[in-house]
Parts: C-alpha cells; structure tokens; sequence
C-alpha cells in the first residue's frame, strides 16, 4: 500500500478505479449466481385444475434437455405431435399412452419447429429456421407416413419482416401461418404463393401486435388468431380476410398473455395464456380458468376424446443465460367434467 501511495496521482487514481469496477462486477456476479442458483433449485412446477371437475394428469414427457415444445398437434387417430424450437426434433406421442418417439431426420432437417398440422398427406412442419427473434422467414415442410421429408413452401429469411409462429389449415386445404410482427399468412394448398393475408389493426403510434397463434374454427368457417401484446382474440373471415374482435382483455391488473388457441368441433374456444400460467376458455364473452401452474403453457390442442393438451414450453432458459428449464419438458392432458 505504501508503494501504491508513492506512485502519481494519476496512477493511483486509475488503479484504485480498477479495484472499484472489479469489486462490484463480483458482486453482481456473485449476485446474479445466487439468484440462478435460487431459481434452478425451485421445485418443478406441477399444473393444478382451478374449474370445479376439471382435473389435470402428466399426458407425456419428452425426452433430453432440449426439447422446448412450442408447437402440439392432434391426428384424428389420437396420435400427438409436438416438436423443438430449440433443435426441430419432432416428437410423436402415440395414443395409447406407449413410449415417446422421435420422427427420424427431423432434428437434421428442421431447425426451430413452429408449428404443426397433420394432413391426409403427412404431417406439415412450420420451421423458422432458427429460433433467434433477429431472424426470419420459414419453410414449410411435409413429413409422409414412411417418413420423406419434402418442402412445399418458402419465405426467403431475407424477408426481415417476418417472424412466424402457429400454423393451422381451412377446410378448402389453405394453410395459415401466424406471423409475430402482426399478420396472418395465407398459402395454397400445395404450400406455394405465400403472402400476407391479414394485418391485425393498430392505432397511430401504438406497438406492433403480436399474432402468436391461429386455429381454424369448423363450425364457423372461420380463422381464429390470437394477439398477446393486445390480449386480443380475432375471428378472420376466410372468405374476405375481414376481422372481428371475439374477445379482448380491458382491465389493468393480471393480463393474461394468450398464446395457443383451439376451436373444439362444437366452437368452444380454448386458450393458453403464458402470463397467467394457465388454461382458460370464453363463456359469455368472458375469460374463464380451467387450469393453471402450467410450466409455460404455449400450445393447445385437442384429443378425440375431448381431453386438452397443452405443451409447456418454459422457454425462459432460451432467453436467459444460466437459467435451467424444469426438466423433463412434458405435455399435460386437462380432462373437462
């Protein structure tokens, strides 16, 4: 210390700065390490029913420490598909309750899974490429029962304005691809001559919404799409490509955050909501909670049997360095009284 006191003032002042800066870049290091120390030892969340007679039972789990299923689907067979926005790995959940599988060449094939729809054809895989929100554009992919893997569709990434996210098919066999950055895709059946169909309304200066999901509603003929900066539910014409606001959240306190939508055959609504951690649907005009405590709930889908799936997606570790998911990923089946 008598040696640093001896040099310029200059130096001194330069090397005690240094020993400053160090000394509070460990402290927020070691702060930040016990925060993520804290929150990686949380208990995995299990979700819970709310509704009276609802019940809430582990449908599957999907296997490693990447799976993040951000995209669920339902053949008419009960055969489940979700997949990776973190790998593309498709996963298959068979109906009979047997073990998890993964659909060959998948994870070599796509590189951030979207969403899913299963056809006559095969399964169609809405890949973004990559899963990095400063990226876009998509392809869309056909996986046949014996396991071929064809394109059908493209947006080039160099179309910046792009950012698709949820995918679902009319009865005429036009695909809908929900777009992040506030529209709704509409492609041929044949998955070619892509194009913004839709833009969801904004008033002057207001930000851009965020369309995070689309499902087709058979018993109106319609698209329903979600917008969760809004919490708005939108009911697009297929016909005119004209919308209607089905729902939209007003109040202050608790917004919800809706992502997933399903239409059942009877047009009960179904909507996940990932700030709420929770499962809801509209009856009279108005959010009702089925289920909650969901790990990041993200899609939703329906069995045959009319139980609801919904994949939990937990994505925060994609955003977060150093944050865990609550593994095993998995997807939870919410059975209705």
């Amino acid at each position: 210390m008598q040696r640093l006191m001896t040099l310029p003032r200059g130096q001194r002042v330069l090397i005690f700065s240094f020993i400053l800066i160090g000394t509070l870049a460990l402290m927020v290091a070691v702060t930040v390490f016990l925060i993520l120390l804290t929150v990686n030892r949380e208990a995995r969340s299990v979700a819970q029913p709310i509704a009276d007679g609802v019940t809430v039972a582990e449908y599957a789990t999907l296997p490693g420490a990447e799976a993040y299923p951000a995209a669920l689907v339902v053949a008419p067979d009960g055969t489940a598909y979700t997949a990776s926005y973190a790998t593309g790995e498709v996963y298959v959940l068979p109906a009979d309750g047997s073990e998890v599988t993964v659909l060959p060449n998948t994870r070599e094939r796509f590189g951030s899974v979207a969403g899913l729809f299963v056809t006559d054809e095969g399964l169609i895989v809405l890949d973004r490429v990559t899963g990095e929100t400063n990226r876009s554009g998509g392809v869309l992919w056909r996986v046949t029962p014996d396991g071929d893997i064809s394109e059908i569709g493209r947006v080039s990434q160099a179309a910046d304005s792009v950012a698709f996210n949820g995918l679902t098919r009319d009865a005429d066999g036009n695909f809908y691809v929900a777009d992040l950055l506030g529209g709704v895709w509409k492609f041929d059946p044949d998955g070619s001559n892509g194009a913004e169909w839709w833009e969801a309304p904004r008033a002057t200066n207001q930000n851009i919404p965020v369309i995070s999901d689309v499902a087709y509603d058979s018993a109106s003929n319609t698209v329903l799409a979600t917008d969760s900066l809004s919490n708005t539910l939108y009911r697009l014409d297929v016909s005119a490509a004209s919308s209607e606001v089905v729902y939209q959240f007003t109040r202050n306190d608790n917004p919800p955050g809706l992502v997933g939508v399903a239409s059942a055959p009877d047009g009960k609504i179904y909507l996940t909501a990932i700030d709420e951690k929770a499962l809801m649907t509209l009856r009279d005009g108005e959010l009702v909670y089925l289920a909650g405590f969901f790990r990041g709930p993200w899609d939703v889908a329906l069995l045959p049997d009319g139980r609801i799936l919904v994949s939990n997606f937990d994505s925060r570790a994609l955003a977060t360095p150093g944050l865990s998911p609550q593994l095993p990923f998995g997807i939870d089946a919410v059975s209705l009284p």
